[in-house]
């Protein structure tokens, strides 16, 4: 069972912690910016052009679940 106090992390730390969880989802999102677009924009023209679009919408929303 996790114990813990919420009220004992706020100010600095929060935002410190805050900060370093977008910032790798940020440079994440960055790094497959162009496969997110290509998928996002035509889907049936990535598929055709051989990116594995079931993988790549995994990558985007999964992105948000981890962050």
């Amino acid at each position: 069972m996790l114990v813990g106090n919420i009220l004992s992390f706020l100010g600095p730390k929060f935002r410190k912690t805050l900060l370093l969880l977008w910032s790798h989802r940020a440079s994440f999102i960055l790094f497959f910016r162009k496969r997110f677009l290509a998928i996002s924009m035509n889907h049936g023209r990535a598929e055709q052009s051989g990116l594995n679009v079931r993988f790549g919408t995994f990558l985007f929303y999964a992105s948000f679940g981890l962050s």
